[in-house]
Protein backbone atom coordinates (compact mmCIF):
# COMPACT_ATOMS: atom_id res chain seq x y z
CA UNK A 1 0.00 0.00 0.00
CA UNK A 2 2.84 2.39 0.82
CA UNK A 3 4.38 1.92 -2.65
CA UNK A 4 1.01 2.60 -4.27
CA UNK A 5 0.54 5.73 -2.13
CA UNK A 6 3.98 7.03 -3.10
CA UNK A 7 3.36 6.28 -6.79
CA UNK A 8 0.03 8.14 -6.71
CA UNK A 9 1.62 11.08 -4.90
CA UNK A 10 4.46 11.27 -7.43
CA UNK A 11 2.04 11.08 -10.37
CA UNK A 12 -0.15 13.82 -8.87
CA UNK A 13 2.90 16.00 -8.24
CA UNK A 14 4.04 15.57 -11.83
CA UNK A 15 0.65 16.67 -13.19
CA UNK A 16 0.49 19.68 -10.87
CA UNK A 17 4.05 20.71 -11.66
CA UNK A 18 3.36 20.58 -15.40
CA UNK A 19 0.20 22.66 -14.95
CA UNK A 20 1.90 25.24 -12.71
CA UNK A 21 4.83 25.61 -15.10
CA UNK A 22 2.51 26.14 -18.04
CA UNK A 23 0.55 28.80 -16.14
CA UNK A 24 3.49 30.36 -14.32
CA UNK A 25 3.22 33.70 -16.11
CA UNK A 26 -0.48 34.02 -15.35
CA UNK A 27 -0.04 32.88 -11.76
CA UNK A 28 2.77 35.33 -11.13
CA UNK A 29 0.68 38.18 -12.48
CA UNK A 30 -2.65 37.34 -10.90
CA UNK A 31 -1.59 35.96 -7.54
CA UNK A 32 1.71 37.59 -6.69
CA UNK A 33 0.78 41.08 -7.76
CA UNK A 34 -2.71 40.73 -6.33
CA UNK A 35 -1.17 40.02 -2.95
CA UNK A 36 1.26 42.95 -3.46
CA UNK A 37 4.01 40.54 -2.59
CA UNK A 38 7.19 40.74 -4.62
CA UNK A 39 5.66 43.64 -6.55
CA UNK A 40 9.04 45.30 -6.93
CA UNK A 41 11.81 42.71 -7.23
CA UNK A 42 14.45 45.27 -8.16
CA UNK A 43 14.76 46.67 -4.65
CA UNK A 44 14.77 45.27 -1.14
CA UNK A 45 11.26 45.51 0.25
CA UNK A 46 10.14 44.28 3.63
CA UNK A 47 6.65 43.62 4.88
CA UNK A 48 5.29 42.99 8.37
CA UNK A 49 2.74 40.23 8.74
CA UNK A 50 0.87 38.95 11.78
CA UNK A 51 -0.21 35.41 10.98
CA UNK A 52 -3.54 33.78 11.70
CA UNK A 53 -2.36 30.20 12.18
CA UNK A 54 0.34 30.74 14.81
CA UNK A 55 -0.37 34.31 15.84
CA UNK A 56 3.30 35.19 15.30
CA UNK A 57 4.55 38.42 13.75
CA UNK A 58 7.22 38.42 11.03
CA UNK A 59 9.22 40.83 8.95
CA UNK A 60 9.24 39.23 5.49
CA UNK A 61 11.52 39.76 2.50
CA UNK A 62 9.56 40.57 -0.66
CA UNK A 63 12.20 39.01 -2.94
CA UNK A 64 11.79 35.62 -1.27
CA UNK A 65 9.39 33.40 -3.17
CA UNK A 66 9.76 30.68 -0.51
CA UNK A 67 9.08 31.01 3.21
CA UNK A 68 8.29 34.74 3.19
CA UNK A 69 5.72 34.52 0.43
CA UNK A 70 4.08 31.44 1.97
CA UNK A 71 3.64 33.26 5.25
CA UNK A 72 2.36 36.41 3.53
CA UNK A 73 -0.42 34.59 1.64
CA UNK A 74 -1.55 32.71 4.75
CA UNK A 75 0.41 29.46 4.49
CA UNK A 76 1.95 29.85 7.94
CA UNK A 77 1.83 26.12 8.54
CA UNK A 78 5.31 24.62 8.32
CA UNK A 79 5.65 24.56 12.10
CA UNK A 80 2.61 22.27 12.38
CA UNK A 81 4.68 19.22 11.41
CA UNK A 82 7.13 20.06 14.16
CA UNK A 83 4.21 20.23 16.59
CA UNK A 84 2.98 16.87 15.29
CA UNK A 85 6.44 15.40 15.88
CA UNK A 86 6.63 16.79 19.42
CA UNK A 87 3.15 15.49 20.22
CA UNK A 88 4.14 12.02 19.01
CA UNK A 89 7.18 12.08 21.28
CA UNK A 90 5.31 13.49 24.26
CA UNK A 91 2.50 10.93 23.89
CA UNK A 92 5.07 8.15 23.80
CA UNK A 93 6.81 9.67 26.82
CA UNK A 94 3.55 9.78 28.77
CA UNK A 95 3.17 6.06 28.24
CA UNK A 96 6.74 5.61 29.46
CA UNK A 97 6.00 7.76 32.50
CA UNK A 98 3.25 5.41 33.52
CA UNK A 99 5.97 2.79 33.71
CA UNK A 100 8.25 4.96 35.85
CA UNK A 101 9.99 7.20 33.30
CA UNK A 102 9.23 9.77 30.65
CA UNK A 103 9.40 13.52 30.20
CA UNK A 104 8.36 16.07 27.57
CA UNK A 105 10.11 18.02 24.83
CA UNK A 106 11.14 21.42 26.17
CA UNK A 107 14.05 22.49 23.93
CA UNK A 108 14.46 22.83 20.16
CA UNK A 109 17.64 23.00 18.11
CA UNK A 110 16.51 24.80 14.94
CA UNK A 111 19.13 24.08 12.27
CA UNK A 112 18.61 26.07 9.09
CA UNK A 113 16.28 28.41 10.96
CA UNK A 114 15.59 30.82 8.06
CA UNK A 115 13.52 33.70 9.50
CA UNK A 116 12.27 31.76 12.53
CA UNK A 117 9.11 30.23 11.08
CA UNK A 118 9.60 27.00 13.06
CA UNK A 119 11.02 28.07 16.42
CA UNK A 120 9.05 31.30 16.87
CA UNK A 121 5.52 29.81 16.69
CA UNK A 122 6.56 26.87 18.86
CA UNK A 123 7.72 29.31 21.51
CA UNK A 124 4.79 31.74 21.23
CA UNK A 125 2.36 28.85 21.55
CA UNK A 126 4.20 27.38 24.54
CA UNK A 127 5.03 24.11 22.79
CA UNK A 128 8.69 24.50 23.89
CA UNK A 129 10.42 26.76 26.41
CA UNK A 130 13.74 27.48 24.68
CA UNK A 131 15.27 27.30 21.20
CA UNK A 132 18.79 27.48 19.84
CA UNK A 133 18.83 28.50 16.18
CA UNK A 134 21.52 28.42 13.49
CA UNK A 135 21.16 30.30 10.19
CA UNK A 136 24.21 30.86 7.95
CA UNK A 137 22.76 33.36 5.45
CA UNK A 138 23.39 36.97 6.61
CA UNK A 139 20.11 38.33 5.17
CA UNK A 140 17.95 35.58 6.66
CA UNK A 141 19.79 35.95 9.96
CA UNK A 142 18.99 39.69 10.16
CA UNK A 143 15.30 38.97 9.76
CA UNK A 144 15.54 36.07 12.22
CA UNK A 145 16.92 38.44 14.88
CA UNK A 146 14.25 41.03 14.11
CA UNK A 147 11.47 38.46 14.30
CA UNK A 148 12.69 37.14 17.63
CA UNK A 149 12.55 40.71 19.01
CA UNK A 150 9.13 41.43 17.44
CA UNK A 151 7.70 38.40 19.24
CA UNK A 152 9.35 39.29 22.58
CA UNK A 153 11.41 36.11 22.63
CA UNK A 154 14.91 37.47 23.27
CA UNK A 155 15.17 35.54 26.55
CA UNK A 156 13.99 32.31 24.99
CA UNK A 157 16.10 32.05 21.82
CA UNK A 158 19.86 31.77 21.33
CA UNK A 159 20.99 32.68 17.81
CA UNK A 160 24.08 31.77 15.79
CA UNK A 161 24.93 33.17 12.35
CA UNK A 162 26.76 29.97 11.40
CA UNK A 163 26.44 26.80 9.37
CA UNK A 164 26.61 23.41 11.05
CA UNK A 165 28.67 20.59 9.58
CA UNK A 166 31.05 17.74 10.26
CA UNK A 167 33.90 19.88 11.66
CA UNK A 168 34.38 23.16 13.48
CA UNK A 169 36.46 26.04 12.21
CA UNK A 170 35.73 25.42 8.55
CA UNK A 171 34.85 28.00 5.91
CA UNK A 172 32.28 26.64 3.49
CA UNK A 173 31.01 27.79 0.11
CA UNK A 174 27.36 28.80 0.33
CA UNK A 175 25.28 29.16 -2.83
CA UNK A 176 22.40 31.65 -2.84
CA UNK A 177 19.09 31.15 -4.60
CA UNK A 178 17.82 34.35 -6.23
CA UNK A 179 14.16 33.84 -5.36
CA UNK A 180 13.86 31.13 -2.69
CA UNK A 181 15.80 32.11 0.40
CA UNK A 182 15.06 28.74 2.00
CA UNK A 183 16.96 27.04 -0.82
CA UNK A 184 20.38 28.53 -0.10
CA UNK A 185 22.75 25.56 0.17
CA UNK A 186 26.23 24.51 1.13
CA UNK A 187 28.02 24.14 -2.23
CA UNK A 188 29.21 20.57 -2.75
CA UNK A 189 28.48 19.81 -6.41
CA UNK A 190 29.60 22.00 -9.30
CA UNK A 191 27.52 20.12 -11.88
CA UNK A 192 24.53 21.76 -13.60
CA UNK A 193 21.29 21.25 -11.68
CA UNK A 194 17.58 21.70 -12.17
CA UNK A 195 17.69 25.08 -10.39
CA UNK A 196 20.78 26.34 -12.25
CA UNK A 197 22.69 25.88 -9.02
CA UNK A 198 25.99 26.07 -10.88
CA UNK A 199 25.24 29.74 -11.72
CA UNK A 200 24.31 30.87 -8.23
CA UNK A 201 26.17 33.56 -6.33
CA UNK A 202 28.63 32.10 -3.82
CA UNK A 203 29.50 33.52 -0.42
CA UNK A 204 31.63 32.05 2.35
CA UNK A 205 30.17 31.03 5.71
CA UNK A 206 31.79 29.81 8.91
CA UNK A 207 30.79 26.43 10.29
CA UNK A 208 30.91 24.54 13.56
CA UNK A 209 29.89 21.05 14.61
CA UNK A 210 26.97 20.36 16.92
CA UNK A 211 29.32 18.45 19.19
CA UNK A 212 31.25 21.67 19.84
CA UNK A 213 28.15 22.86 21.75
CA UNK A 214 27.88 19.69 23.83
CA UNK A 215 28.97 21.38 27.07
CA UNK A 216 26.21 23.97 26.63
CA UNK A 217 23.63 21.24 26.22
CA UNK A 218 24.97 19.46 29.31
CA UNK A 219 24.69 22.67 31.32
CA UNK A 220 21.01 22.64 30.48
CA UNK A 221 20.97 19.09 31.94
CA UNK A 222 18.85 17.99 29.02
CA UNK A 223 17.84 14.41 28.59
CA UNK A 224 17.19 12.93 25.18
CA UNK A 225 13.43 13.01 25.65
CA UNK A 226 13.52 16.76 26.35
CA UNK A 227 15.37 17.78 23.19
CA UNK A 228 14.48 17.74 19.50
CA UNK A 229 16.68 18.68 16.55
CA UNK A 230 14.76 20.21 13.64
CA UNK A 231 16.94 20.19 10.52
CA UNK A 232 16.26 21.69 7.09
CA UNK A 233 19.55 22.23 5.28
CA UNK A 234 18.73 21.25 1.69
CA UNK A 235 20.52 17.91 1.47
CA UNK A 236 23.36 18.65 3.92
CA UNK A 237 21.66 16.80 6.79
CA UNK A 238 24.16 13.93 6.76
CA UNK A 239 27.10 16.28 7.32
CA UNK A 240 25.28 18.08 10.15
CA UNK A 241 24.60 14.78 11.92
CA UNK A 242 28.14 13.53 11.24
CA UNK A 243 29.22 16.45 13.41
CA UNK A 244 26.84 15.40 16.19
CA UNK A 245 28.10 11.89 16.97
CA UNK A 246 28.78 12.60 20.64
CA UNK A 247 25.48 14.45 21.09
CA UNK A 248 23.52 11.61 19.52
CA UNK A 249 25.44 8.99 21.48
CA UNK A 250 25.21 10.70 24.87
CA UNK A 251 21.82 12.40 24.62
CA UNK A 252 20.09 10.61 21.72
CA UNK A 253 17.71 13.47 20.98
CA UNK A 254 14.69 13.21 18.74
CA UNK A 255 15.40 14.37 15.19
CA UNK A 256 12.91 15.93 12.82
CA UNK A 257 14.19 16.75 9.34
CA UNK A 258 13.41 17.21 5.70
CA UNK A 259 14.24 14.20 3.54
CA UNK A 260 14.85 15.55 0.03
CA UNK A 261 16.43 12.96 -2.28
CA UNK A 262 17.37 15.51 -4.96
CA UNK A 263 19.26 17.64 -2.43
CA UNK A 264 20.94 14.57 -0.95
CA UNK A 265 21.95 13.50 -4.44
CA UNK A 266 23.53 16.91 -5.11
CA UNK A 267 25.62 16.61 -1.95
CA UNK A 268 26.31 12.87 -2.26
CA UNK A 269 25.03 12.64 1.30
CA UNK A 270 22.67 9.67 1.44
CA UNK A 271 25.20 7.19 2.85
CA UNK A 272 26.42 9.67 5.45
CA UNK A 273 22.84 10.41 6.50
CA UNK A 274 21.81 6.76 6.84
CA UNK A 275 24.97 5.97 8.79
CA UNK A 276 24.20 8.80 11.20
CA UNK A 277 20.61 7.75 11.89
CA UNK A 278 20.50 3.98 11.36
CA UNK A 279 20.73 3.15 15.06
CA UNK A 280 17.36 4.88 15.58
CA UNK A 281 15.97 1.86 13.76
CA UNK A 282 12.85 3.47 12.32
CA UNK A 283 11.40 6.75 11.12
CA UNK A 284 7.93 8.31 10.94
CA UNK A 285 6.57 10.11 7.88
CA UNK A 286 5.08 13.32 9.30
CA UNK A 287 3.03 13.77 6.14
CA UNK A 288 0.80 10.89 7.21
CA UNK A 289 -2.32 11.56 9.26
CA UNK A 290 -1.30 8.87 11.73
CA UNK A 291 2.44 8.29 11.24
CA UNK A 292 3.64 4.75 11.80
CA UNK A 293 7.16 3.40 12.17
CA UNK A 294 9.03 2.49 8.98
CA UNK A 295 12.46 0.87 8.76
CA UNK A 296 15.33 3.32 8.22
CA UNK A 297 16.54 1.23 5.29
CA UNK A 298 13.34 2.10 3.42
CA UNK A 299 14.79 5.59 2.97
CA UNK A 300 17.34 4.10 0.57
CA UNK A 301 14.46 3.00 -1.69
CA UNK A 302 12.76 6.39 -1.52
CA UNK A 303 16.08 8.02 -2.36
CA UNK A 304 16.71 5.73 -5.35
CA UNK A 305 13.23 6.32 -6.76
CA UNK A 306 13.22 10.10 -6.29
CA UNK A 307 16.80 11.41 -6.46
CA UNK A 308 16.08 12.97 -9.87
CA UNK A 309 12.66 14.28 -8.81
CA UNK A 310 13.41 17.72 -7.36
CA UNK A 311 9.81 18.17 -6.19
CA UNK A 312 9.66 15.11 -3.94
CA UNK A 313 10.40 15.70 -0.26
CA UNK A 314 9.02 14.59 3.07
CA UNK A 315 9.45 15.49 6.71
CA UNK A 316 10.47 12.60 8.93
CA UNK A 317 10.89 12.03 12.65
CA UNK A 318 13.33 9.79 14.48
CA UNK A 319 13.14 9.12 18.21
Amino acid sequence: MEKIRIAIRNFTQTILITLIRSLRGILNTKIVLFSRFMANADTKNFLIKKTKVSGSTYILHSNDYGVSRRIYIGLDDEHLKAIKAINLINDSSRLAKEEGGGSRITHLLDIGANIGHISIPLLTQGVIVHAIAWEPDPENFKLLKCNVILNNLEEKVTLYNLALGRDSGKTLKFELSEDNFGDHRIRVAEDPGKYQEESREIIEVKSKSLDSYLDIFKQETLKGNQLILWIDVQGYEGEVLAGAKALISEVKPAIGMEFWPYGLHRTGGIDTLIQAIEHYGSYFDLGQVRPSAERIQELFKLYSHNKDNDYFSMDILLF
